[in-house]
């Protein structure tokens, strides 16, 4: 992965979801981090977007 887009989010586990939902697959499960938690998903066309939750 040498790309990604960052999306924040307020309810994490139900974007992700709505994102899988819709043809994403998710690539990094949700991980605590050192100031967010985040997880990221891979797009039908290849592109990873980082969900972020604070």
């Amino acid at each position: 992965m040498s790309n990604a887009i960052l999306v924040g989010s307020d309810d994490q586990k139900s974007d992700i979801q709505e994102l899988v939902d819709n043809g994403c697959e998710l690539a990094i499960p949700i991980t605590k981090g050192v100031t967010l938690t985040y997880a990221f998903v891979k797009d039908p066309s290849g592109n990873y977007i980082e969900i972020g939750q604070r």
